[in-house]
């Protein structure tokens, strides 16, 4: 079990602190969320094209070294990130995931996206949908030194968080962040040497149909249990990605 994790505010309002909302914030056809391999297959490549386009952009010209990288992972990211502690609190995701690999000479990114939808019945009320989307990153520096601008581009955000609040996490890696998005997504980053880790949590939901209004909403998810799982869960990816863990079923 991990303590209650520290949290170094940014002087941004509190407020993000709270449950997260319950509003949908990805949908398809009729308004109803499905999470399907090609909606995460499209938000992780989005989410990688970003980062790496945003790498190759900064980098020019910069000659710092980068320092050692121990962590790796031999095959697909998907079949070797277990979130246990986030499917204890949030219900599982899909077991297989769309996994994403980029080996280059300079720079690598192994990636994981894993949905889930669910519905909660009950009587005298209208079916509510829940939606759980997480996304793993590992990205090895090989030639630059990410950690000079590790903050800078945690704060700049994403393709999928823009302008988030940010805090400071201590005593995960060589540095450590919480982002939010004011709304229904987490991101924890960590710096480690020459990797950087990445974990987005989004979790959201709706009813089916019209909101009735005097219906109580399911529980939302707390917001500390949320990042405390997302910290226990991250430490367990880089303890795998220590040892070079290797995808069991890469021929």
């Amino acid at each position: 079990m991990i303590t209650e994790p520290e949290y170094e505010g940014d002087g941004r309002s509190e407020a993000g602190r709270e449950p997260l909302t319950e509003e949908p914030r990805r949908t398809g056809p009729g308004g109803r969320g499905r999470f399907t391999t090609g909606v995460l297959a499209g938000a992780l490549a989005a989410s990688l094209l970003w980062a790496g386009g945003l790498y190759g952009f900064t980098d020019l010209g910069r000659a710092d070294r980068a320092p050692e990288v121990r962590y790796d992972v031999q095959g697909r990211l998907c079949r070797v990130f277990e979130p246990a502690a986030l499917h204890t609190l949030l219900g599982r995701t899909a077991v297989e995931g769309v996994s994403e690999e980029f080996r280059g000479e300079s720079y690598e990114r192994l990636g994981c996206a894993r949905g889930a939808v669910r519905n909660d019945t009950g009587p005298g009320r209208p079916r509510y949908t829940h939606r759980i989307w997480l996304q793993a990153r590992l990205e090895r520096h090989l030639a630059v030194d990410p950690e000079p601008e590790f903050e800078a581009r945690a704060r700049a955000g994403d393709a999928l968080m823009v302008d988030p609040e940010v805090r400071r996490v201590p005593g995960l890696g060589e540095r450590a962040l919480f982002l939010h998005d004011g709304h229904a997504a987490w991101t924890l980053k960590v710096l480690d040497g020459g990797a950087v880790f990445t974990l987005t949590v989004e979790v959201s939901g709706g009813f089916d149909e019209k909101d009735p209004g005097n219906v109580p909403r399911p529980t939302a998810v707390d917001a500390d249990a949320l990042q405390s799982a997302m910290i226990e869960d991250v430490r367990g990816l880089m303890t795998r990605a220590a040892r070079n863990e290797r995808d069991p079923q890469r021929d």
